[in-house]
């Protein structure tokens, strides 16, 4: 992990970056809150950052602020600094700090603070990577699975709906010879109605019975 120190005291920010080093993080140095600003807002400047309060240029809470409202959550900022009074955690806190530690500290101390920096910045970045999965994709790691499963038993039933030639919650057509009957009782007075199908086979059969016989002939 990348790591930023920013502090005007050269002895201290030599004693910090061998701690740092002796970690296993990659330190970069500024000695002022110009350099640092320049350092985090380059593409690829680092996301972790222990920034001192009081620096020629810009003060450690202005970069803070800086880098809150460029990088959003992308950032972990410690503030290091000798105050210690609760109004100035509250200020570090509203500048957009996330960790104070007041000098001097305790190595243990830091390095547990650091920890829970690339903990949370890694966190971020998974939820991140997460998001910008496409809904498809997210579809398939959801469904693909259960629809596997659950094909031996889908496949038999979708094979009886397509051989089917009307859904089952069509009702079927009556039929034809049905209809002529049904009509031929009406007629005798034995039924119901017919619909209107029924009817046109009736008056078509009649126009054929009297086309073929003419008038006059008998059938």
């Amino acid at each position: 992990m990348r790591i930023l120190i920013a502090d005007d005291n050269l002895v201290f920010q030599s004693v910090l970056k061998v701690m740092l080093t002796n970690w296993g993080y990659s330190v970069e140095v500024a000695r002022d809150g110009d350099e640092a600003w320049q350092i985090l807002r380059a593409d690829d400047g680092p996301r972790l950052a222990i920034l001192d309060w009081m620096m020629p240029g810009m003060e450690g809470l202005e970069v803070c602020r800086l880098a809150r409202a460029a990088f959003g959550g992308d950032v972990y900022i410690l503030i290091l600094t000798s105050k210690t009074q609760r109004e100035d955690l509250a200020a570090a806190m509203e500048a957009g700090a996330d960790d104070y530690v007041t000098k001097p500290f305790k190595s243990q101390e830091l390095a547990a603070r650091l920890r829970i920096g690339c903990r949370i910045l890694d966190l971020k970045h998974r939820l991140a990577v997460a998001r910008e999965c496409s809904c498809e994709h997210a579809t398939h790691c959801l469904y693909g699975q259960n629809i596997a499963a659950e094909a031996p038993v889908l496949e038999p039933a979708l094979k009886t709906v397509h051989r089917s030639p009307r859904r089952p919650y069509q009702s079927q057509p009556q039929p034809r010879m049905q209809q002529i009957r049904q009509a031929q009782s009406y007629s005798s007075g034995l039924g119901q109605p017919p619909d209107g199908a029924g009817m046109a086979d009736i008056r078509s059969a009649h126009a054929t019975k009297e086309g073929i016989a003419g008038p006059g002939n008998a059938v």
